[in-house]
């Protein structure tokens, strides 16, 4: 070989190498012990760590369906919920009842009414629990909290400017879960829109199958009396007959005096 052919020898194999170094690395196949060594070094949560990290996460939600229904309790409330150290009162009976009733999802439509009617209504004076029993089952599923006053005024902007998918009455309508408090403490003026609101709104959400929990501080024989046309309409008063739970919660303010 003459000194020129060595030359071009050397020059093919120093450009070999160089292509060689930049070359990216074959990854070398992982045996079966390797792997099982692997994850053997990664800690395992325990079963108490699991249920703290699950309870976390349960707080957390229950926390933040709390402060975005926009029902108004105090400090002190909202701790009894979020910790679960709430009396066991009438009102609450009622509603958890009522809630662990609602139908699963895939329930034959013929037996949905049976399963669960999907109105509560809860009358009784005021201080009773029936409150603080809306807060609990708001902490429980994502819904809504309103009053008679929003109630009124989302029907009362009905078809002015809003599209009909997006108006606020259509809104609550679609709204999976509600409490609606204050209702029957309206005055003589409010009667004619509250008249017409309450039976779209019991009317709507019943056709929807969407869960109502409705609070008054009547007793349960004045609600439905007012349903004479004179107040509310008879129609609504003979769906709630049929197709809602009612009770009315007896006894004393757990307030106390003022």
């Amino acid at each position: 070989m003459t000194t020129l052919e060595q030359r071009y020898a050397e020059a093919e194999r120093k450009l070999a190498r160089e292509r060689a170094a930049q070359a990216p690395k074959r990854a070398t196949a992982l045996s079966k012990e390797d792997i099982a060594k692997m994850f053997s070094q990664v800690p395992v949560a325990t079963a108490e760590q699991i249920a703290e990290a699950d309870r976390r996460e349960d707080f957390v939600r229950r926390q933040e369906r709390l402060t975005s229904c926009g029902i108004d309790i105090t400090e002190e409330e909202r701790h009894l919920v979020m910790h679960d150290r709430m009396r066991v009162t009438v009102p609450l009976a009622f509603v958890r009842k009522w809630s662990k009733a609602a139908p699963r999802a895939g329930c034959p439509v013929a037996a949905l009414e049976e399963a669960s009617r999907g109105i509560l209504v809860l009358t009784g004076g005021m201080g009773t629990g029936k409150s603080l029993a809306a807060a609990w089952w708001l902490s429980q599923v994502s819904g809504k909290y309103i009053t008679r006053v929003e109630l009124m005024t989302a029907w009362e902007t009905k078809r002015n400017r809003f599209k009909p998918d997006e108006e606020p009455f259509a809104r609550l309508l679609r709204c999976d879960h509600i409490v609606l408090d204050e209702f029957g403490a309206e005055t003589d003026a409010e009667i004619p829109v509250i008249r017409d609101a309450w039976f779209a709104f019991v009317n709507g959400r019943r056709c929807k199958r969407k869960r109502t929990l409705v609070l008054s501080n009547t007793s349960l024989k004045a609600f439905f009396a007012r349903h004479d046309d004179t107040h509310y309409s008879r129609p609504t008063g003979d769906r709630l007959r049929m197709h809602a739970e009612c009770h009315e919660v007896a006894g004393k303010s757990m307030r106390g005096p003022a």
